[in-house]
């Protein structure tokens, strides 16, 4: 069973809500997009933001894994094709192996630009810490209002900074780092 499946929340933005190209050409083809290399805590193949606002937008979520143990990551993404922001979210969490084998308490915030949709995927255990009320809010009133006027970074910093703040409530005992993070947090 895919372990992203009933946890999910997705926000679906209207033509105008992202600054983004209006004469976007999808692929016609229904086949899904290869899952790109995850780059680190922020993996921005959107090419939205700066390195320097690349790196201050990681120290969140690496700061956030040393307290509490989960993953949070951060993906952007020109476009997801014919697929739809919700099975492109969780075929990329589960490809990336967010959250813990058991414990299911990865979270992955996926903006598309071209398709102007954006979505927080959350792992099954992550609905102790973060409720998809809390998530659909953090989306409506702390991510999207920034992103809609173009301004991705301010949008995604207030987000993660929501995101961690709700989850942050209570940390896990330490745990062996999983392997696909090794080079992330040494």
């Amino acid at each position: 069973m895919n372990r992203y499946l009933s946890r999910a929340i997705l926000l679906l933005l209207s033509v105008s809500a992202i600054a983004a190209p209006s004469s976007v050409v999808l692929p016609a083809s229904t086949e899904e997009l290869a899952t790109p290399k995850q780059l680190g805590w922020v993996s921005d193949y959107g090419g939205l933001l700066s390195q320097t606002e690349r790196d201050d937008l990681s120290r969140m979520p690496g700061q956030y894994f040393a307290q509490t143990r989960h993953q949070m990551v951060l993906f952007t993404v020109k476009t997801i094709g014919s697929e739809s922001i919700d099975a492109f979210s969780r075929r990329t969490a589960n490809a990336w192996g967010l959250g813990y084998k058991g414990t299911d308490d990865g979270i992955l915030v996926t903006v598309a630009v071209n398709e102007r949709k954006a979505r927080i995927e959350l792992g099954q255990g992550m609905t102790a810490y973060i409720s998809d009320a809390a998530a659909a809010d953090i989306m409506q009133n702390a991510l999207m209002p920034e992103i809609a006027k173009g301004n991705y970074y301010a949008g995604l910093k207030a987000g993660l900074g929501r995101l961690t703040e709700s989850a942050r409530a209570v940390a896990v005992p330490a745990r062996a780092v999983h392997p696909q993070f090794r080079a992330i947090t040494a």
